[in-house]
């Protein structure tokens, strides 16, 4: 199973390089902490940063041009309503690099609702997502959906030491004023690795395409991050 993976994932980030026409290379680096304070309520703090490789020839230049996109700041609350459904509201501060539509920041409140899907070995989950994108100079509505899909590697359950593979599809919409709305679509392939009971690292590669509807852009993301998990001492093992 493991060289099946390997192989889907060498596909998969062959295709996305081939498909930019402007060839951005995006790495989002991200860093973050879940708290679970009891069985009803956990909370998420990380910190992430976007850097961009843009290719200079579209400007007539040799070279590529590295800048930092944004870095920010996230915090999230999530009450448990069952095992399987979880409800979330979110607060993002993030801080623009300045040329980018002159969009010097952003905050956005997001609000969520997670279902998670078990069989014996697989675990399914839907995400559904309202954002509310407040920029120095406007506001965006934006509405996502995203399947997602987990399992080990190496036996029926995920132990220490031991890959994991991630997949997801995510649909986005985004309704903005004096813009034409745009939709975008997020598909997503990469490993994980459990280290201990509370820390694991992820990379994934995601083929990011926006406003698909009419003149659309590609980009290919690398992604990784850093999880730990960590229990109140009042919350049972």
């Amino acid at each position: 199973m493991r060289r099946s993976i390997i192989l889907i994932l060498s596909c998969f980030t062959s295709y996305s390089a081939y498909a930019q026409s402007t060839t951005a290379l995006v790495w989002e680096a991200s860093t973050s902490v879940n708290y679970k304070l009891n069985k009803d309520w956990s909370f998420n703090s990380s910190l992430a940063h976007r850097t961009v490789w843009l290719d200079n020839k579209q400007f007539g230049e040799s070279g590529l041009d590295v800048r930092l996109a944004f870095a920010e700041l996230n915090q999230f609350a999530t009450y448990i309503i069952h095992p399987k459904l979880k409800a979330s509201v979110g607060y993002k501060y993030r801080w623009l690099e300045p040329t980018v539509d002159e969009r010097f920041f952003e905050h956005r409140i997001t609000q969520q609702i997670a279902m998670i899907h078990r069989t014996q070995i697989i675990r399914l989950s839907s995400r559904f997502r309202s954002e509310q994108r407040i920029f120095t100079r406007s506001f965006a509505q934006r509405l996502r959906y995203r399947f997602s899909i987990d399992f080990p590697l190496s036996g029926e359950s995920l132990d220490r030491n031991e890959f994991y593979f991630l997949a997801s599809n995510e649909v986005t919409y985004e309704i903005r004023k004096n813009h034409p709305n745009s939709w975008g679509n997020r598909i997503t392939s990469g490993l994980g690795y459990l280290f201990g009971d509370i820390t694991k690292l992820q990379l994934s590669f995601t083929y990011r395409t926006d406003n698909f509807t009419r003149q659309s852009q590609n980009r290919l993301f690398v992604e990784t991050g850093l999880f730990f998990n960590v229990r109140s001492n009042n919350e049972p093992e």
